[in-house]
């Protein structure tokens, strides 16, 4: 699914597949975690708020990218 299609759904798949809190990306993103959440539960997200996720999202070490195949827990 490319990034510019995704619903706040698909971005809080993406969050708990890579195993983050959302207080975590709250804090990377700057924002309190109840606008993470509201953010989730959105139909439509804005060009500007999926890239501030997506891009916080990616500051996570996840178990894909962890070295010698170790979770990142």
């Amino acid at each position: 699914m490319s990034d510019e299609t995704l619903t706040g759904h698909d971005l809080r798949v993406r969050r708990v597949t890579a195993d983050v809190r959302i207080k975590e990306l709250a804090d990377v993103m700057g924002v309190p975690p109840s606008s993470v959440s509201r953010l989730e539960n959105s139909r439509r997200v804005t060009d500007r708020m999926r890239e501030r996720y997506v891009t916080a999202l990616a500051t996570f070490p996840t178990s894909q990218t962890a070295p010698d195949g170790q979770s990142a827990a």
